[in-house]
């Protein structure tokens, strides 16, 4: 077996066009040198193709075996790649697909480019043997688990709303309980572009879907499938990101966008406010210290209460269980404010009961800017 040596381009969103572009080169390099090879070879064919395709597993597959083969098969398979290529070559193509795995190129569509990093995890740590195993030490292994927990946060939902199974939810639930120690706000910084990336592809991906007629709706993460140790789990690892925010270069409105699944939750039990009596009133989202602190500094976190109150608010509820809760909140008339425009903006049709309240037909219809327009708003 080889030692490999391993260069990653970087994936920061000032140099991705610059890697992108010198990973596009090392592909028609190593695409030239095998190719005369690939004309009797249908192995070192199949591997020029999945290069081209950005489908780093299926080059793998080629290399390496498949995860799950019976260990004879793994065996005579790694057999034959050693024979047939030199460390150069077997070199230059792990780095190739390493590169396409972390890169997450934004022009392909198949689910595993979302999470290059669990794939890597699953064919290089998880494979019984592997002929790239070099490559694996402690600190890749935990590089590699924060970087699951990222990708897999970002396609929950793909995964609930396609009733595909990626396994995503439980991976996700797994780094939240088995590796909880190895999870680390040293990676939030990298994780966060990762979850960027994949929720911006998600973005296009979605829009792309609507100009088919079907609705677009912005990508969430949701936790709702999770048990409530993993739900604690996360909101505690959320907690510890917000302490190392300045020490990591976090931004605020970025751990208010991971706090959005948590606070949703404790806002669907408020919409079942007689089922969950006991609930809202011995744990509101009102007394949470933490996410109070939040919703005070994370516009993003107050837009998104704001989606749910619009609801009681159509619907005539100007004292509703949500409006009751958003009232103790810090910047509740920003809150409001955004909920009113959420309603404005997507023109969605109010209830008879919206039509018996004066007063909130005059909020609508002529907002009081001094009371409800946020101040850096004015």
């Amino acid at each position: 077996m080889y030692n490999f040596d391993v260069a990653i381009y970087s994936d920061d969103p000032i140099n991705i066009c610059d890697s992108l572009e010198s990973l596009s080169q090392d592909i028609n390099e190593i695409g030239k040198q095998l190719e005369k090879r690939s004309l009797k070879d249908k192995q070192i064919e199949k591997i020029i193709i999945n290069l081209d395709y950005a489908r780093f597993w299926g080059v793998w597959n080629e290399l390496d075996g498949k995860l799950g083969d019976h260990e004879d098969k793994l065996f005579q398979k790694q057999k034959t790649t050693l024979k047939k290529f030199s460390k150069n070559e077997l070199e230059k193509i792990l780095n190739i697909t390493l590169n396409t795995a972390n890169l997450v190129p934004i022009t392909k569509k198949d689910i595993k480019h979302y999470i290059g990093n669990t794939i890597i995890y699953n064919e290089i740590f998880l494979k019984p043997m592997s002929i790239f195993k070099s490559i694996l030490s402690e600190e890749s292994e935990k590089i590699l688990i924060n970087a699951m927990f990222w990708e897999n946060l970002g396609i929950m939902e793909i995964e609930k709303k396609t009733n595909q199974y990626y396994n995503s939810i439980e991976i996700v639930k797994k780094c939240l309980n088995e590796y909880e120690h190895l999870l680390t706000p040293d990676y939030a910084s990298k994780g966060i572009s990762i979850l960027h990336r994949i929720m911006g592809k998600r973005t296009i991906d979605n829009k792309k879907m609507s100009e088919s007629n079907i609705l677009y709706e912005e990508p969430q993460i949701e936790i709702d499938e999770f048990e409530e140790i993993h739900k604690i789990n996360y909101y505690n690892f959320i907690k510890e990101l917000y302490s190392a925010k300045e020490e990591q270069g976090l931004d605020v409105n970025d751990i208010g966008k991971l706090l959005i699944p948590y606070t949703s939750e404790k806002i669907y039990e408020i919409e079942d406010s007689e089922e969950n009596m006991y609930t809202i009133q011995n744990n509101p989202i009102s007394k949470d210290k933490f996410i109070r602190k939040i919703i005070d500094e994370s516009e993003e976190l107050r837009k998104d209460i704001a989606w749910h109150l619009r609801m009681e608010l159509i619907e005539g509820q100007i004292n509703g269980p949500i409006m009751k809760e958003i009232n103790k909140l810090p910047k509740k008339t920003d809150i409001i404010y955004w909920a009113l425009e959420h309603i404005k903006t997507n023109q969605e049709p109010f209830s008879d009961f919206f039509f018996e309240d004066q007063e909130l037909q005059q909020w609508i219809y002529y907002p009081k800017p001094d009371i409800l327009k946020p101040k850096h708003m004015n």
